[in-house]
């Protein structure tokens, strides 16, 4: 009789301990239910490994290039939400890891992407910045490694800016690492931010934040054509057609103005009349 209530006791604490042993275990499951969530997610230099599943938000991504930070290539939400990139580091400000953050009405959904072959420290002078990543919001001229000024453009009616630079180097370290700010439909704010590479060399970039003559709803549809490229080409004001228009205007007027001084000068300084008659002649001997 004792055998069985043992058993029976060692049955029921067996069960009691792989519950909680579960219940510990962080859960990779997301609240979906009637909440926005990705369907797709892709980085430039870097693979989500075992791919992407649409009901976790835990993964781990392997880097191409170890030394170079990922960057959002593209994604597919379900509902209506903005999406937020932003870097986890260490504390050596060295990059482990990139969160996407899902924000919309009734709260948010953050999905974690761990670097699985992060190297260690590294010292280089590399302060440059590879991109901006912004909600609806698109850098000119393209951030390249010779220019420190640029122009961020941002649709007529966004008043929540959410920011993030993105370091080239994984071991360099951008202040601030991320700007979020609220804005009325008229600001266009000036940003700062200072590259530190891992040998203490820094890099300042100055955004100079400008709108544009669209609405984020006809930005959101743009970007969700397959043909996308750009949602601020044509909408500056050197690019677009009225101007264009008058600018050939204006080079074809000069170059009519030119022509017409050029034959009236000929004609006015001409020093002959082909009807006056010779006053003089000169004989020939």
């Amino acid at each position: 009789m004792r055998k069985i209530i043992f058993a029976v006791f060692a049955a029921a604490f067996c069960i009691i301990a792989a519950f909680s042993a579960n219940a510990a275990e962080p859960s990779n499951e997301t609240p979906l239910s009637n909440v926005p969530y990705l369907e797709e997610i892709e980085f430039e230099n870097a693979v989500i490994d075992g791919g992407f599943v649409s009901g976790q938000t835990a993964f781990s991504i392997t880097l191409d290039d170890p030394d170079t930070s990922p960057r959002l290539r593209s994604y597919k939400i379900n509902g209506d939400a903005n999406i937020f990139v932003t870097y986890n580091y260490d504390n050596m400000h060295r990059q482990t890891g990139v969160y996407v953050t899902l924000s919309f009405e009734s709260g948010s959904v953050i999905y974690t992407f761990n670097y699985s072959n992060a190297r260690d420290f590294k010292i280089t002078d590399n302060a440059d910045l590879s991109a901006l990543s912004c909600d609806y919001g698109e850098v000119q001229p393209a951030i390249n490694s010779n220019d420190t000024v640029y122009k961020l453009y941002i649709p007529s009616d966004l008043t929540q800016l959410n920011i993030t630079p993105v370091t080239a180097d994984t071991n360099a370290y951008c202040y601030p690492a991320n700007i979020s700010m609220g804005l009325n439909d008229e600001q266009e704010p000036e940003l700062s931010f200072t590259v530190n590479a891992s040998d203490g060399s820094t890099k300042m970039y100055e955004f100079k934040v400008r709108r544009i003559d669209k609405t984020i709803e006809e930005v959101k549809l743009e970007m969700a054509q397959p043909d996308y490229v750009s949602f601020a080409r044509g909408e500056l004001f050197y690019q677009r057609p009225a101007v264009i228009i008058a600018s050939v205007c204006a080079v074809a007027g000069v170059i009519i103005l030119f022509v017409f001084l050029s034959v009236t000068r000929r004609i006015i300084v001409n020093p002959r009349d082909k009807d006056e008659k010779p006053f003089y002649s000169v004989s020939k001997e």
